[in-house]
Order: C-alpha cells, then structure tokens, then sequence
C-alpha cells in the first residue's frame, strides 16, 4: 500500500539532499588542450582565474621526442578570464601547436582577438598557428581572452539518479520504520512489524561503510607509479571550494579499502573481454609481456630523412672533435628497444613491413660517412646472446629497461672492443630482488602479469656530486642504494637514481667518463672492475659543460651509452662542448 504523505516527504527530502550535493554531479569546467614537441623533459602547469575558479595542481610531464604529444588540462572555472601555463624545463626548447580552450564556445590561437605573452623566455615566437621557445629553467605564457570564456557544464547524470533514488529510498524506508521504531522500542526484535526494511537499511549503511573501514592516509605513490589525489577543501582562499566532490571523489577513488583488489578484480574483467593489445601507451604481447607502444618502430615504417641524418652526423661530429682536442677516446653505445630484441612477442596483429629499422639505418649511414667513429648498435650482440642463453631474460617482462643480465652483456661487448677482461660474475655471490613491477605494469595494471627479478652485484662506493658544487663529495654511498628495493621504482636502485654528475672509485686503471640515460645505470657498476675511476653524468639534471671538468678530472675515454629513443631525440649532448661553471 503507498502511503502518499509519506511518498511526497520522501520525494522533498531527497530533492533536498541532492541539491546539497550537487557538487558531487555539477560543475563548470573549461577545457584547455595543446600539443606540445620538446627537446628536453618538460613540465606543464596551469594557474587560471575567473569566477568560482579553484587551484589545480595538475602537472603534465613530457619526454622528450621529435613528435608532437597531446596536452590536455580541465579547469574547473564558471567563467575563464585568464591562463597561465607555466613550462618548466632546463634549457629546453619547446613547441605547441593547436591551443585551444573550450566551454560554452571554443577559442583557439588562430582567434584574433586572442592574445599571448612570454615571462622567462628565449627566442620567443609567436605565429597564427604555433608558439615556441627556449625555457631556461621555469618560463610562463599568459593566454589573454577578450571576454570571460564560460565553462560548459559538467554532468554526471549516472551519479545525480544514483544519489537521488538511494535518497528516495533511504527516507522512504526510515519514515516506514522510525514511527515503529520508537514504539517498539525495547520490546525486543519479534515486536518490529517492519523486520524487512530494518534489514534494508542496515545492509545498505553497511555496504556504504565497507569502503571506508581501512583508508589509507599515508601511501604517497600508487601502484601505477603515480602521485596519489590530495585531500579535498571544503574553503580554497576563504570561498567555498565548488569543486570539492570532484576533489573528494579523486581522492577517495585513490584510497578507499580494497581498491587495489579491485582494480585486479576490473582488469581480469577487462582482459577477458577486451581482446585489445595496446592500453595506455603499451603493447600487451605474447605471454604478457609489455612494450613500449612504438607500433611504427616496430613495422619498420618509421624512416629517417637525408636532412635527419645529417643532422645525427653533425651532432656526432662535433662530439668527436670535442673528444680529439681533448686527447681522450670516445665511444658511442645505442641499447634497441625490448621489441627489437624480443620480435617474436609482439602480437601477431602487428606486422612487420621490413627486417631493417631506423638504428640499422644509422649505424649504416655512419659507417659511410664516419667511419673512424667507435659506434656499437649492441642490438646484434643481445640477439645472438638470445640464442645462445635463452634461459636469460635480457629485458624485464613489466619495465622498458634492460635487465643487469641484458646490461652484462652489452657490457661484455664493450670490453670485447676494448680488449678488457669483464668483471667474472662467476666469482661473486648474485643477490636477488622478487617483486619488481615496472613502468609498463604500472601504466597497464595487468592482472595476470609475472613479476620480475633483479639479481644485483655489491660493488664499490659512488659520491655524488649535484649542481653547483666544489668536487668533495656531497654523500658517499654503496653504488647500489639497498634501500630503493623496498619502493616501487626498484631500479631507481642502480647508481641512486638518474644524478647529474656522480664519480665511482673502481679496481682497475685509467678512468672513463658515461655519458648515460637511465639504461646505462645497471651498465655502469660492471666497469668498476676495469677502471680506477668511473665518472657518470646525466644532461637531464646536469646543465654544466663538462671541458674544464674533462681537463681537472684527466678522464683518458668517454663513453655516450643511451638507449635509442633518447639518442635520436635528445639535444643534450651539446652541453658537453660547453664551458663547465664548475671550478
């Protein structure tokens, strides 16, 4: 029997209650969206104002890359009337392309009533269609709108009937069973004449608390190697924060009990009907295992222009006649990507358009045009080990990187070439590390995947040595920082991380200066035993030139080992022909 009273303040309260949570489902946002192509790893940021505007500490990171990437930012604002992009870099040059900023209408660059300007900028240029720059360290472009931009609305019409029936029924059951309730009220529960809905109401409060009986508070990172939501405001500068059941949903979805367990749960889901092999930039292959999402690279379609060559050459040639005026030997190892290594692992839906691809091409064109160049593709060697020890895994199954088996190796190489004799693993107890999930795992969250292992060497002492500094050590530490084992970034272990510019004190004689991405960090603790001293620096957190350095440090070779996207892509090398302002 429907009670029509109790129907219509049902239906008033839970008109009542969604309305005071509207936040929850309602909002006004702008979106903002570029492409961007940088040459150094770049961070965006986003300051806006307008009305009911709120603080948004989104930061969009970019590799670098000869290709341009989208950017997208959401800003929850009723009415745009400023942007402030901030571009943080180190003397990086960038380029965006295709700005535009949508709400109620759409306004792009082209617009000419939109204007731009430039804070910490070089060689700044603005055109009809692109804006681009050099950022010293951190430079800002304001984006001026002729008018307040108003954001389009923001709807989730799932949540609004969600809130609103659970509402309904929640008030219509307690207005059943409170009245009965309270004159039953100790008489025990056989007196209840409404058992059925008392038993509703407990299972639903109980469904609604389970989530929140273990949040976790503490965790900074995820699984998927990505910084967790902040805790929602209810007041951002003494407003009301509008935004705040945006902000609480981003920050309970990250912290809710079980929420890992049901992610797995989701992806199983997901996997077994979802027959797709690439999600979120990485190639789901035979096995499980994961590669980077380079299906061009892959097919061989890829190819490098004469002018593109050139410009390789060029850039090569000028680091050799650095190396020549200086007396020391230099040597250039490329590390392949894992698909290179491993081809018969990517998914059969990916063919192959020619056996040889854009590094075979290089190496090709530098043997011709440099021939007195040291130069070492090491991808023809991992192959021919792949044969010959194919219980070795060369590459991690989770993670982009080599493994220390796949370093060895091309380490293996390197002394072949020079006619050293390798450090004999043979002689020296192996420590294994379980449990190493890797960038790809942390971008795919692959339910079934196999974890893999880092088996490790102790070996000798690094100092560090970061920034500006005078050459005593900053910190001495073992080469192989223990402790980041137990993080999630494991191989963030080798060499501490990617420093700006490290020495190592090794067995042997002369000294050597690497040149390295982070490919080369589970490489370098091998040439201990071949070297007195071992200096390591990495151009992307080391701005300095390195002559000076090179003369006071007395460094008889270099060696360039990058992996090889970093080695077509990356301008860094320049810095080594630089004057060093360390003194």
């Amino acid at each position: 029997m429907i009670h029509t009273k109790r129907l219509l303040l049902s239906l008033f309260l839970a008109v009542l209650s969604v309305f005071a949570c509207r936040s929850f489902y309602y909002s006004r946002e702008v979106a903002f969206s570029f492409e961007a192509k940088v040459t150094q790893p770049t961070e965006f940021h986003v300051s806006f104002s307008g009305k009911n505007a709120r603080e948004n500490e989104a930061v969009r990171k970019l590799a670098p890359d000869t290709r341009f990437q989208k950017v997208d930012f959401i800003l929850p604002v009723e009415r745009l009337t400023g942007v402030k992009l901030s571009v943080s870099s180190t003397e990086g040059v960038f380029e965006l392309r295709r700005l535009l900023l949508s709400g109620t209408r759409k306004l792009s660059l082209s617009d000419q009533n939109v204007r731009m300007g430039a804070e910490g900028m070089k060689d700044f240029k603005q055109t009809a269609e692109t804006v681009s720059g050099r950022v010293g360290k951190v430079g800002s472009l304001t984006v001026i709108l002729p008018a307040p931009l108003k954001g389009r609305v923001y709807f989730v019409f799932s949540l609004f009937f969600s809130l609103f029936l659970l509402s309904f029924l929640l008030f219509y059951k307690i207005s059943a069973s409170v009245p009965g309730f309270l004159q039953k009220m100790g008489t025990g529960w056989s007196a209840f004449p409404d058992k059925k809905n008392l038993v509703f109401l407990i299972a639903v409060f109980a469904l609604l608390l389970i989530p929140s009986t273990k949040i976790d508070f503490h965790s900074v990172v995820s699984r998927e190697n990505r910084k967790l939501a902040a805790p929602a405001r209810l007041t951002i500068n003494g407003r009301v924060n509008n935004s705040f059941g945006r902000d609480f949903d981003e920050w309970f979805k990250d912290r809710f009990a079980g929420r890992d367990k049901v992610i797995d749960l989701y992806n199983a889901f997901q996997n077994t009907l979802n027959r797709k092999f690439e999600r979120q930039g990485v190639i789901i292959g035979k096995d499980n295992w994961l590669f980077h999402g380079r299906i061009r690279n892959f097919r061989g379609t890829d190819g490098f222009s004469e002018r593109e060559m050139e410009q390789i050459r060029d850039n090569l040639a000028r680091l050799q006649q650095f190396c020549d005026e200086h007396g020391i030997k230099l040597y250039i190892m490329v590390t392949p990507y894992k698909h290179h290594v491993y081809p018969e692992l990517y998914p059969d839906a990916v063919k192959r358009s020619r056996e040889t691809g854009r590094m075979e091409e290089v190496e090709a064109y530098l043997k011709r045009e440099m021939p007195g160049l040291n130069f070492i593709y090491i991808k023809h060697a991992l192959m021919k080990e792949r044969k010959t020890r194919k219980e070795e895994y060369l590459y991690f199954k989770t993670d982009h990187h080599w493994t220390p088996n796949g370093a060895y190796r091309a380490y293996e190489q390197f002394c072949s070439l020079k006619g050293l004799t390798p450090f004999d693993r043979a002689a020296h107890e192996p420590i294994t590390v379980t449990d190493f999930q890797g960038t790809h795992y942390s971008a795919t969250r692959l339910w079934n995947v196999e974890n893999d292992e880092i088996t490790y060497y102790s070996l000798m002492t690094i100092y560090k040595i970061t920034g500006e500094a005078a050459y005593e050590p900053e910190t001495t530490e073992n080469i192989v920082n223990m402790q980041k084992f137990n993080t999630r970034d494991k191989y963030a272990a080798f060499l501490d991380g990617n420093n700006g510019y490290s020495t190592i004190e090794g067995r042997g004689t002369g000294s050597i200066l690497v040149v390295k991405d982070s490919y080369a960090n589970s490489f370098v603790p091998y040439l201990t035993e071949n070297y007195a001293k071992i200096g390591v620096v990495d151009f992307r957190n080391f701005k300095y030139g390195l002559d000076s350095t090179i003369e006071k440090e007395g460094y008889d070779e270099v060696l360039v080992l990058y992996n090889f996207q970093t080695f077509i892509a990356d301008t860094n090398l320049i810095y080594i022909t630089r004057p060093t302002t360390l003194q």
